[in-house]
């Protein structure tokens, strides 16, 4: 569906200079993890690390979930996703893409939505959809959420 999701976030995401001190390492370590496409290369890019560095933080397994949840994303449409403030904005694809708008995906998020009316609304911003999702603490939430999405 679509090539590349976006992400932002509030949230702290990073490898800590406590557990890779030398910077271009963390840099190199970043770029492979950006090129990452299916789940057993993550798992030992995962390993990988670990061994060299010893147990991975929370802060890095949080990273790692977010390469997941940008698969996700793609997946279901998205170009771009922010987690901020507690909130998860979805931005779906340029209407434009007129295609991805009949879809079954498509048709799948939208009796999602219906089913969480409570915590999902779509909004529109200048001529672009929002997908806007309320208490979304963490990496972890926002990718229940997408999966939920997806499977239903």
């Amino acid at each position: 569906m679509v090539q590349d999701c976006v992400i932002e976030t509030d949230l702290e995401l990073l490898i800590p200079e406590t557990y890779v001190s030398n910077i271009s390492e963390r840099l190199s370590l970043y770029s492979k993890l950006d090129n990452i496409k299916k789940e057993d290369d993550l798992m030992k890019f995962m390993e990988s690390i670990r061994d060299r560095f010893g147990p991975v933080p929370k802060v890095v397994e949080d990273l790692f979930e977010t390469v997941r949840l940008r698969w996700i994303a793609e997946e279901l449409g998205f170009e771009k996703l922010v987690v901020k403030g507690q909130v998860m904005k979805c931005y779906f694809v340029a209407p434009e893409r007129e295609k991805y708008f009949k879809s079954d995906t498509f048709g799948r998020i939208l009796a999602f939505i219906q089913t969480q009316g409570k915590y999902c609304k779509i909004k529109e911003v200048k001529n672009r959809l929002i997908l806007v999702i309320s208490e979304v603490n963490s990496i972890a939430k926002a990718k229940k959420w997408l999966e939920q999405m997806k499977f239903s």
